[in-house]
């Protein structure tokens, strides 16, 4: 996409229906490229892949942790960017997840600047795969 004006269809994956609405309605308000959809579960964002071009998740959910989901989608998506979006800080986090390429972790917070940082990330990372090079 680098640079073209096209959306960036993100879905984000949190159990909690309120961190879904927030985090959607924000990142969309400061990144007008980005559409933020909503899903419940790691299940339900596995059967969606095909739509998306980034996840925005939790790193605990009720069904699988992030390690184990970010496993899942790199055997079916090996480039879809993926931001780990919890409220645990990255030295919290296996290793191997943050070790990934076109994967990011941003820590969950009340600021506005903490979604202003979860839609660059998403633009960064984004722009990376659809160019190939390796996130920074």
């Amino acid at each position: 996409m680098g640079g073209s004006p096209e959306t960036v269809r993100v879905l984000h994956v949190d159990d909690e229906t309120e961190i879904l609405e927030v985090t959607g309605r924000l990142v969309e308000s400061n990144h007008e490229r980005l559409t933020v959809d909503p899903a419940r579960s790691a299940g339900e964002a596995l059967g969606r892949l095909d739509e998306i071009d980034c996840i925005v998740a939790d790193y605990v959910m009720p069904e699988m942790d992030g390690a184990e989901f970010l496993a899942r989608v790199r055997r079916e998506r090996p480039d879809l960017p993926v931001v780990f979006f919890t409220g645990r800080d990255a030295d919290e986090l296996d290793r191997t997840v943050l070790d990934a390429d076109l994967t990011a972790h941003v820590r969950k917070g009340v600021s506005a600047d903490q979604y202003r940082a979860l839609g660059e990330r998403i633009e960064g990372l984004v722009g990376a795969a659809n160019s190939g090079a390796t996130p920074h």
